[in-house]
């Protein structure tokens, strides 16, 4: 009982007060103040705190200096961090004013993106659970693109706080989401994928998370040096569409920069098992070159579990977020869409 009140009273804190002060203060200032919160928090993780990021890092790196796991511990508590800031913010003026001046889209990367969109069937983005991942739909926005992004949004602390504080977390993330203005379709069952597949035959541009453990089918990948399992359901979309991916990773630059990374695209041809399972360990061999580069930047480190196989291979898991039944969200921040009646806005 103590651990669950201290828990709700620091998400309490991060939701309100914290994000209050935040808002008053805007970006710059706001992403120093919790660069020193982040500095706080890789300090505790020296006594034990974050002992399961550290461990799980240590066992993909085996060979990576105490030094250097300390390094990558502390960046990536900076970048989840600001990550968080970003976001909540970008839905007042001075946060989109920020993302505008602060995220860079190469030439390259918007020729990627321009050299699908000609092909009329939409752009299937992919994002992962790494860097700053949910600032990719604002960037685009800046960068002159309309997007369309699907959510889980799940009482993600119902585990480990009182249900009132993991409710009002929830609610203060989907206000969020709501401020930012952008085209998002929350995970609806029977739904979300129909509406997915109709953006990206409308030649748009649909965002979704490849890294997530909500999916209802997976394939096992090549990731570090043994496998893990990744949902399906982004290669399903797609080759539904006949669209193809395209992964975007964003990494930090400077004190506030960031660049966009845009891979060359992976295409879908059809919705056979082969098809899917080859589309899949494509972009999960994106995300292991980034991992293995910059592994600060991937967020899953926390929910990391592993064994060996009796081939001796690693076997990766990324546990899936405590949720509740009946606290989460079927929602649409999109106006639009909710006009032509394709989805209803209302909280369970």
């Amino acid at each position: 009982m103590v651990q669950r009140a201290i828990r709700s009273a620091a998400v309490w804190y991060l939701y309100f007060p914290q994000l209050w002060m935040l808002k008053k203060v805007g970006p710059r200032p706001a992403i120093l103040l919790t660069r020193a919160f982040a500095w706080c928090h890789w300090v505790l993780s020296l006594v034990g705190i974050e002992g399961r990021t550290r461990k799980a890092m240590r066992r993909a790196f085996p060979a990576m200096p105490a030094g250097e796991l300390n390094r990558q511990l502390l960046r990536h508590f900076i970048v989840k961090y600001q990550n968080f800031v970003e976001w909540h913010l970008y839905g007042t003026p001075r946060g989109k004013k920020f993302v505008a001046e602060t995220y860079r889209l190469p030439e390259e990367g918007r020729r990627r993106l321009e050299d699908v969109l000609s092909r009329k069937r939409g752009v299937l983005a992919l994002v992962f659970h790494y860097g700053f991942g949910k600032m990719t739909w604002p960037a685009l926005n800046e960068a002159g693109y309309t997007t369309y992004q699907h959510l889980f949004r799940g009482a993600t602390y119902a585990g480990s706080t009182f249900p009132w504080v993991a409710k009002a977390a929830l609610d203060a993330q989907t206000k969020s989401d709501r401020d930012s203005g952008l085209g998002i379709i929350y995970q609806r069952p029977n739904l979300t994928y129909v509406l997915l597949v109709r953006h990206l035959r409308r030649n748009e541009i649909v965002g979704m998370a490849a890294d997530g453990m909500m999916g209802t089918e997976f394939v096992d990948a090549p990731f570090l040096d043994g496998t893990m399992p990744y949902p399906t359901g982004a290669a399903r979309a797609a080759a539904s569409a006949g669209t193809e991916i395209v992964p975007i990773f964003i990494l930090p630059k400077g004190v506030f920069g960031h660049e966009m990374f845009v891979e060359r695209s992976i295409p879908a041809p059809n919705t056979s098992p082969e098809s899917i399972a080859e589309a899949v360990k494509a972009y999960v061999g994106a995300l292991d070159r980034y991992v293995r580069e910059y592994p600060y930047a991937w967020w899953t480190w926390r929910r990391l579990e592993s064994s060996r196989g009796e081939d001796g291979k690693a076997r990766y898991l990324a546990r899936a977020l405590t949720t509740e039944d009946g606290m989460w969200h079927e929602a649409l921040g999109s106006v639009p869409e909710a006009k032509r009646g394709l989805v209803e806005t209302r909280t369970t």
